[in-house]
């Protein structure tokens, strides 16, 4: 049987010992670089956040008015007076609503900021 070129260029690759394997190494050569430099860029852009988040006092301000306010309404429970709060509490200060069922401690916490300091709002 004669085989047209395409049929004949797959039998003879075909025949090439750890093709696939071959085939995937090349395109790792080939797209290590871009990748490389995509997490490199992703990586500077996390580390620069970090660093930003650690050196904000007005994220101190801020977390430190929400542990107040939580201290505060936790009164003298055992939950009360803590030295501290998970991160994901911070979620919920949008849906806690207050009595009239419209203010949120969210509001509540971002006018509490802005009450102690009034250029925090250009800040955040």
């Amino acid at each position: 049987v004669k085989w047209d070129k395409p049929e004949r260029y797959f039998k003879i690759i075909a025949k090439i010992p750890t093709l696939a394997l071959r085939l995937r190494t090349w395109k790792f050569t080939v797209t290590i670089t871009t990748s490389l430099e995509e997490t490199t860029q992703i990586l500077m852009t996390f580390t620069a956040a970090c660093e930003a988040l650690q050196k904000s006092t007005t994220l101190v301000k801020l977390l430190s008015v929400v542990l107040t306010v939580g201290n505060y309404l936790n009164g003298k429970t055992k939950r009360g007076q803590a030295d501290g709060f998970d991160i994901k509490v911070l979620r919920k200060l949008r849906d806690t609503k207050g009595l009239d069922g419209h203010t949120t401690l969210l509001k509540f916490v971002a006018e509490t900021c802005q009450r102690i300091d009034a250029s925090i709002k250009d800040r955040l």
